[in-house]
């Protein structure tokens, strides 16, 4: 099946169209509400809390969302109300962004210990895999008569 130019053109409209959200794009309660602690104290997110300061600030959500207040300025507001303890999650900014950065920067100092210690463990030379000739003729050599009694009962074995 071949498409004309026309009807190239057209489904690519359709499909930018549906890519794009809508600008009016409504914000939800539930939405809002998981980026807030509640203030009571319960160290609990805003959707989960039911105690009375948590229907308060969902009823303000609320009514914020009515008056088509955007995201920003909901976060904005209960910030300049409440400080930055009523988010659920640090702003990445200032000195909160350690919270997202320290994870990683020790992780990145583990492995490359990690790196170091399995590279001087095997560059040392107690596991080299070389062999040792100084083993076989030092004090722990075995004697030639001890030598053919090895051999002589290893003979015994193969045979028996």
């Amino acid at each position: 099946m071949v498409l004309s130019k026309s009807s190239r053109l057209a489904a690519m409209v359709v499909l930018v169209i549906m890519l794009v959200p809508a600008a009016g794009y409504s914000i939800t309660n539930s939405e809002i509400e998981a980026e807030f602690m509640c203030t009571c104290g319960c160290t609990m997110l805003l959707n989960t809390c039911k105690c009375g300061a948590a229907d308060e600030m969902k009823s303000t959500i609320n009514s914020m969302i009515s008056q088509g207040k955007t995201k920003d300025e909901i976060t904005g507001w209960f910030v300049a109300k409440y400080s930055e303890t009523v988010l659920a999650a640090p702003t990445r900014r200032g000195f909160n962004l350690i919270a997202y950065t320290a994870p990683w920067v020790g992780l990145l100092f583990g492995v490359g210990m990690a790196v170091v210690f399995v590279r001087r463990w095997t560059s040392s030379e107690e596991f080299d895999d070389e062999f040792d000739e100084d083993y076989l003729h030092g004090e722990d050599a075995l004697s030639d008569e001890m030598q053919r009694k090895i051999d002589s009962e290893l003979e015994q074995v193969e045979e028996g």
